[in-house]
Protein backbone atom coordinates (compact mmCIF):
# COMPACT_ATOMS: atom_id res chain seq x y z
CA UNK A 1 0.00 0.00 0.00
CA UNK A 2 1.50 3.55 -1.18
CA UNK A 3 1.50 6.35 1.51
CA UNK A 4 -1.00 7.79 -1.50
CA UNK A 5 -3.40 5.42 -1.13
CA UNK A 6 -3.42 5.60 2.66
CA UNK A 7 -3.84 9.14 2.87
CA UNK A 8 -6.76 8.56 0.49
CA UNK A 9 -8.22 5.77 3.61
CA UNK A 10 -7.43 7.89 5.67
CA UNK A 11 -9.12 11.10 4.19
CA UNK A 12 -12.83 9.14 2.94
CA UNK A 13 -12.56 7.44 6.84
CA UNK A 14 -12.01 11.42 8.19
CA UNK A 15 -15.14 12.00 5.93
CA UNK A 16 -17.10 9.11 6.95
CA UNK A 17 -16.65 9.99 10.39
CA UNK A 18 -17.85 13.53 9.92
CA UNK A 19 -21.00 12.62 8.49
CA UNK A 20 -21.64 10.06 10.87
CA UNK A 21 -20.97 12.66 13.84
CA UNK A 22 -23.48 14.75 12.49
CA UNK A 23 -25.83 12.20 12.25
CA UNK A 24 -25.94 10.45 15.51
CA UNK A 25 -26.39 14.54 16.61
CA UNK A 26 -29.51 15.05 14.98
CA UNK A 27 -30.67 11.70 15.36
CA UNK A 28 -30.24 11.69 19.34
CA UNK A 29 -31.24 15.32 19.46
CA UNK A 30 -34.20 14.57 17.55
CA UNK A 31 -35.60 12.18 20.49
CA UNK A 32 -35.44 14.73 23.45
CA UNK A 33 -38.00 17.28 23.58
CA UNK A 34 -37.20 21.02 22.25
CA UNK A 35 -36.49 23.59 24.71
CA UNK A 36 -38.79 26.41 25.75
CA UNK A 37 -38.06 29.25 23.72
CA UNK A 38 -36.61 32.03 25.96
CA UNK A 39 -34.57 29.48 27.88
CA UNK A 40 -30.41 29.16 28.42
CA UNK A 41 -28.71 28.64 25.82
CA UNK A 42 -31.34 30.04 23.29
CA UNK A 43 -30.48 32.93 21.12
CA UNK A 44 -32.40 35.61 19.08
CA UNK A 45 -31.81 34.21 15.70
CA UNK A 46 -32.18 37.06 12.99
CA UNK A 47 -32.50 40.15 13.68
CA UNK A 48 -31.25 42.41 17.15
CA UNK A 49 -27.73 41.83 16.56
CA UNK A 50 -27.46 38.17 18.05
CA UNK A 51 -25.86 34.83 16.71
CA UNK A 52 -27.69 31.99 16.46
CA UNK A 53 -27.81 29.43 19.25
CA UNK A 54 -26.32 25.96 18.98
CA UNK A 55 -29.00 23.64 20.88
CA UNK A 56 -27.89 22.45 23.70
CA UNK A 57 -29.39 19.06 22.64
CA UNK A 58 -26.79 18.52 20.37
CA UNK A 59 -23.73 20.46 22.68
CA UNK A 60 -24.45 17.24 24.79
CA UNK A 61 -25.10 14.28 22.01
CA UNK A 62 -21.77 14.71 20.28
CA UNK A 63 -20.49 11.84 19.87
CA UNK A 64 -16.85 10.43 17.83
CA UNK A 65 -16.79 7.14 16.16
CA UNK A 66 -14.45 5.40 13.75
CA UNK A 67 -13.63 2.55 11.51
CA UNK A 68 -10.36 0.73 11.03
CA UNK A 69 -7.86 3.85 10.86
CA UNK A 70 -10.66 5.98 11.42
CA UNK A 71 -11.31 3.86 15.06
CA UNK A 72 -7.71 4.34 15.60
CA UNK A 73 -8.31 8.48 14.93
CA UNK A 74 -11.50 8.09 16.96
CA UNK A 75 -9.03 6.71 20.16
CA UNK A 76 -6.70 8.90 19.78
CA UNK A 77 -8.88 12.45 19.13
CA UNK A 78 -11.08 10.82 22.21
CA UNK A 79 -8.44 11.24 24.21
CA UNK A 80 -6.81 14.76 22.98
CA UNK A 81 -9.88 16.26 23.02
CA UNK A 82 -12.21 14.11 25.75
CA UNK A 83 -14.04 17.03 27.19
CA UNK A 84 -15.66 17.24 23.77
CA UNK A 85 -17.50 14.05 23.74
CA UNK A 86 -20.58 12.27 25.56
CA UNK A 87 -18.79 8.80 24.28
CA UNK A 88 -16.89 7.28 21.84
CA UNK A 89 -16.88 4.15 19.67
CA UNK A 90 -14.13 2.37 17.42
CA UNK A 91 -15.02 -0.18 15.47
CA UNK A 92 -11.76 -2.56 14.79
CA UNK A 93 -9.07 0.52 15.49
CA UNK A 94 -6.34 0.47 13.20
CA UNK A 95 -4.08 1.63 16.07
CA UNK A 96 -0.74 -0.17 15.38
CA UNK A 97 0.05 1.09 11.82
CA UNK A 98 -1.12 4.95 13.25
CA UNK A 99 1.44 3.75 15.81
CA UNK A 100 -1.24 4.39 18.75
CA UNK A 101 -0.74 0.82 21.58
CA UNK A 102 -2.51 0.97 25.06
CA UNK A 103 1.27 1.00 26.14
CA UNK A 104 2.50 4.33 24.98
CA UNK A 105 -0.16 6.29 24.27
CA UNK A 106 -2.50 7.43 27.66
CA UNK A 107 -6.14 7.46 28.02
CA UNK A 108 -5.88 9.15 31.07
CA UNK A 109 -7.56 12.20 29.58
CA UNK A 110 -10.48 10.57 28.60
CA UNK A 111 -10.75 8.54 31.59
CA UNK A 112 -14.20 9.85 32.20
CA UNK A 113 -15.44 9.32 28.24
CA UNK A 114 -17.71 6.06 27.84
CA UNK A 115 -16.31 3.92 25.45
CA UNK A 116 -17.75 1.18 23.24
CA UNK A 117 -15.21 -0.95 21.12
CA UNK A 118 -16.23 -3.24 18.68
CA UNK A 119 -14.17 -5.73 16.64
CA UNK A 120 -14.90 -9.00 15.03
CA UNK A 121 -12.98 -12.28 16.08
CA UNK A 122 -12.06 -13.38 12.25
CA UNK A 123 -10.88 -10.02 11.64
CA UNK A 124 -7.38 -10.58 9.67
CA UNK A 125 -6.79 -7.00 8.67
CA UNK A 126 -6.95 -6.04 12.41
CA UNK A 127 -6.32 -8.91 14.64
CA UNK A 128 -8.44 -9.31 17.80
CA UNK A 129 -5.89 -9.10 20.18
CA UNK A 130 -5.06 -5.53 19.64
CA UNK A 131 -8.92 -4.76 20.41
CA UNK A 132 -8.28 -7.31 23.29
CA UNK A 133 -5.20 -5.19 24.74
CA UNK A 134 -7.18 -1.69 24.77
CA UNK A 135 -9.86 -3.07 26.81
CA UNK A 136 -7.67 -4.32 29.31
CA UNK A 137 -6.72 -0.65 29.41
CA UNK A 138 -9.89 0.77 29.73
CA UNK A 139 -10.50 -1.99 32.44
CA UNK A 140 -7.81 -0.61 33.74
CA UNK A 141 -8.34 2.80 34.50
CA UNK A 142 -12.12 1.74 35.46
CA UNK A 143 -13.63 3.50 32.45
CA UNK A 144 -17.57 3.63 31.82
CA UNK A 145 -17.53 0.91 28.60
CA UNK A 146 -18.96 -1.80 26.34
CA UNK A 147 -16.63 -4.72 24.16
CA UNK A 148 -18.66 -6.34 21.57
CA UNK A 149 -16.76 -8.99 20.12
CA UNK A 150 -18.56 -10.79 17.43
CA UNK A 151 -17.59 -14.86 16.21
CA UNK A 152 -17.12 -14.83 13.23
CA UNK A 153 -17.22 -11.33 11.81
CA UNK A 154 -14.14 -9.75 9.44
CA UNK A 155 -12.78 -6.14 8.98
CA UNK A 156 -15.53 -5.22 7.16
CA UNK A 157 -18.52 -7.44 8.55
CA UNK A 158 -18.10 -6.27 11.85
CA UNK A 159 -19.61 -2.95 10.76
CA UNK A 160 -22.96 -3.73 9.85
CA UNK A 161 -23.63 -6.02 13.38
CA UNK A 162 -21.96 -3.71 15.67
CA UNK A 163 -23.43 -0.42 14.60
CA UNK A 164 -26.77 -0.53 16.79
CA UNK A 165 -24.52 -1.57 20.05
CA UNK A 166 -22.80 1.39 19.10
CA UNK A 167 -26.18 3.49 18.54
CA UNK A 168 -27.69 1.90 21.69
CA UNK A 169 -24.58 2.60 23.94
CA UNK A 170 -24.80 6.35 22.51
CA UNK A 171 -28.42 6.95 23.36
CA UNK A 172 -27.51 6.23 27.17
CA UNK A 173 -24.80 8.92 27.27
CA UNK A 174 -24.60 12.80 27.49
CA UNK A 175 -22.60 15.86 28.75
Amino acid sequence: MTSRTILKTGLFAGLALCLQIASTQIQLAAQQPAPQPGAAGQGGGRGGGQGAAVDPRVQQRTYLMGHSMGGAGTIYLGAKYASNWAAIGAIAPATAPAGLNPDTFSLQPAKDVPVILVQGDADTLVPVAGARRWIDKIKELNMTHQYVETAGRTHGSVMTTGMPDIFAFFAKYSK
